[in-house]
């Protein structure tokens, strides 16, 4: 479909009724224009996109990446994951990159995912700076 601002223009001149991806900027523009466009904007609802971070734990023994190998031993450590994650500030990426029209995520499927998301998955408590929890 191209990038997201041509899907917006192709939108807008009624050549498409579906954008693949809106940021938020690009939502709140289509809503103010909501009046003079040719159809309403819905907003349908969680989609099965979502971004994460990986930490990639392949074994890379025998494969001459000595120097790669010996830094990845962190990333088999889960207090090492378990302290990225807690550094994460999913709320406020929410809020700073999708305008608050998105869902934190604590697993690797997304709301939008009604039968494979797993609602038992712990939100663990987040600490602000210097280790001081947040309220």
């Amino acid at each position: 479909m191209g990038t997201e601002d041509a899907q917006v223009m192709r939108f807008e001149a009624g050549e498409t009724d579906l954008i693949n991806r809106l940021s938020s900027e690009n939502y709140v523009m289509l809503s103010k224009e909501q009046s003079t466009m040719r159809s309403q904007l819905a907003d349908l609802g969680p989609s099965l996109e979502y971004n994460f971070l990986v930490f990639n734990q392949n074994d890379l023994s025998g494969k001459k990446l000595d120097s790669i190998a010996r830094k990845q031993v962190w990333f088999q450590d889960l207090k090492f994951r378990q302290a990225v994650s807690a550094a994460v500030d999913r709320d406020s990426i929410v809020k700073l990159v999708y305008g608050a029209r998105g869902t934190a995520l604590w697993g690797n499927v997304g709301p939008g995912n009604k039968m494979w998301i797993n609602a038992s998955i712990p939100h663990p408590q987040r600490f602000g700076g210097y280790g001081a929890a947040t309220a």
